[in-house]
């Protein structure tokens, strides 16, 4: 009898160790998913603030006109921030980004192909876009979304001057600066109806 009543409290143990996994599912996956997409937004807030810093290094310091009418382009206002809905917002953005990170694939190899120096920091931009890109994908996974079709871009130009590379790599700076400091705040609306 003794021997039954000092198995008990260690069979209760059992069996509450046993139910753990049951209750630490209900709460901690929320808590695991904003956690990720804290990640995403910290992502973002980073990518937003390197283009700041390549811009203000950069080897011309005007505003180049825009001649690439496939980098995407915020239409947004600050008062739409309220109205985003996660799903659409996130597909957009994904999409916007992997075309801008096409853009960078194609200046990185222009810049290779004429033998001119890849600036580290633009390679730190481009490595920073390609993580946003993978961390929206994880993010709509997880919301048992769709991943959209990679948009399609029309040729791009196979042989612009050097000269017309700096210029380039503005464009798509000032460009990205813009989209990615619009994300940042549609995606930091976005955490509070996730």
């Amino acid at each position: 009898m003794k021997l039954v009543a000092d198995a008990s409290p260690s069979i209760l143990l059992s069996l509450l160790l046993a139910q753990l996994p049951a209750f630490i599912g209900c709460f901690p996956a929320k808590a695991r998913f904003h956690g990720d997409f804290d990640k995403l937004t910290n992502q973002m807030q980073h990518l937003l603030r390197q283009t700041k810093t390549l811009l203000k290094d950069h080897a011309i310091d005007v505003s180049v006109e825009p001649r690439f009418q496939s980098l995407p382009v915020v239409t947004n206002t600050a008062s739409d921030l309220t109205a985003l809905q996660v799903k659409p917002t996130l597909t957009q953005i994904l999409s916007d980004m992997q075309v801008y990170e096409r853009h960078f694939d194609w200046l990185t190899q222009l810049l290779r192909r004429q033998g001119q120096a890849h600036p580290v920091k633009l390679g730190d931009v481009h490595h920073t876009l390609k993580a946003v890109n993978s961390a929206l994908i994880r993010q709509m996974v997880k919301l048992d979304m769709s991943r959209p079709v990679s948009p399609s871009l029309s040729p791009l130009p196979s042989s612009p001057l050097p000269w017309e590379l700096v210029q380039i790599s503005r464009e798509f700076l000032q460009q990205l600066r813009l989209y990615s400091d619009w994300s940042f705040r549609a995606l930091l609306a976005l955490k509070a109806k996730i």
